[in-house]
């Protein structure tokens, strides 16, 4: 098994606990530049989105094709937004609040603002940690990204373009049709056209 992260921290992390059957390299998966063939690539947690830019999302599916076997998969989970959204600036508000380790509590807030006309949804992250403990001053942390918002078609179409056909189109992880129940969550297996 290989794994790819951009981030040096992040493999560093994934090093500590890695299994006996597992390597690690940095790499841009968008500029992907591996000398053997894989059954199957995995790209996780909406990591494609991350790349925004369709060109950016392309290079990445090209590099895929290129490393998989004839007959190998590309498994992906992606973010499809929710068809009101695609038309409309809309934002929304996410929290969540997690006990933190020594007392006190982190609350999580996740803003999402829609840009239609560019195909792209904002994300804000806010971590508010505050420990609650005599001496320890509260803290706020925050970082803004963009993420590639496209329509079902569109990846559809993303996919076609790199040379992919789709297998099967879930809608959870419990293998549930896509558009059997509202999610953005979707899951799907591509095979090569050969």
């Amino acid at each position: 098994m290989t794994g790819i992260d951009i981030s040096l921290p992040m493999l560093r992390q994934a090093a500590r606990k890695q299994p006996a059957n597992c390597r690690f390299l940095c790499m841009d998966m968008t500029a992907t530049g591996f000398r053997q063939s894989f059954d199957t690539i995995l790209i996780p947690y909406n990591t494609l989105n991350l790349l925004a830019e369709e060109e950016r999302i392309l290079n990445c599916l090209d590099g895929c094709r290129t490393s998989l076997h004839s007959t190998g998969r590309l498994m992906l989970q992606i973010f499809v937004p929710p068809d009101d959204s695609l038309h409309h600036s809309q934002t929304t508000f996410q929290f969540q609040l997690f006990d933190r380790p020594g007392g006190g509590r982190i609350i999580k807030e996740i803003l999402k603002k829609s840009r239609p006309g560019t195909r792209t949804m904002e994300i804000e992250e806010r971590f508010r940690i505050r420990p609650m403990q005599k001496g320890l001053a509260n803290e706020d942390y925050n970082s803004i990204y963009r993420i590639a918002s496209f329509p079902m078609a569109h990846w559809l179409m993303l996919f076609a373009k790199a040379g992919f056909r789709p297998e099967h189109i879930w809608g959870s992880y419990d293998r549930k049709a896509y558009g059997e129940t509202p999610s953005s969550c979707c899951l799907f297996q591509l095979g090569k056209n050969n």
